[in-house]
């Protein structure tokens, strides 16, 4: 462990101080800090770089519209083909949405992280700590006095109630006689 934090693990390391500051010290479930992360960190760098890749297309079409104007014939070729792709690419979209292929994904900004790694990695440096996954609400994390102190907090207060220190967990699901929960068969 020489190096430093990266800055994927910085990120996850302050979007969990901004949530401490906001709802108190505690653990949350990972799928609330990956939400608060995209809302807080990603989305905006992602959507300028969406802007910005749409505005290079429509500057290099502006310039290919402009050489095919002036008759350059690879111009007009190339515009010609900017069409078509633009024509299959609606298809392509249209059909996917016809078969229920198409999904409302967040884009590169979450696909670039892996953020299992990410809390790993932080663990094992001891600046968070993570719940174990449990069925219903899934895997928790939180900060630790070391995670806090990293990002200059102060540490949490400690409970004076012992039970108080425990994190509430939902049960686990009983199982039923055939081993699984709620009863249900085993897939064939």
């Amino acid at each position: 462990m020489g190096r430093g934090l990266g800055p994927q693990q910085r990120m996850f390391l302050e979007v969990l101080g901004d949530l401490e500051q906001a709802r108190g010290p505690g653990l949350y479930l990972v799928s609330f800090v990956l939400n608060h992360a995209w809302e807080t960190r990603l989305r905006e760098p992602y959507e300028r770089r969406r802007e910005e890749a749409k505005m290079a297309r429509e500057a290099y079409r502006a310039n290919l519209r402009g050489k095919a104007a002036a008759g350059d014939a690879d111009a007009k070729e190339d515009l010609h083909l900017e069409a078509h792709m633009d024509l299959l690419a609606q298809s392509i979209m249209r059909n996917s949405r016809r078969r229920g292929r198409h999904r409302v994904r967040k884009g590169i900004g979450m696909e670039d992280i892996k953020p299992t790694r990410c809390f790993a990695l932080l663990e094992r440096r001891g600046l968070v700590q993570r719940a174990a996954w449990v069925p219903g609400p899934g895997a928790r994390i939180g900060l630790t006095d070391a995670g806090r102190q990293v990002l200059g907090m102060s540490p949490a207060p400690k409970p004076e109630n012992r039970d108080e220190e425990r994190v509430p967990l939902v049960p686990l699901v009983p199982l039923a006689s055939s081993g699984r929960p709620n009863g249900t068969a085993a897939p064939a």
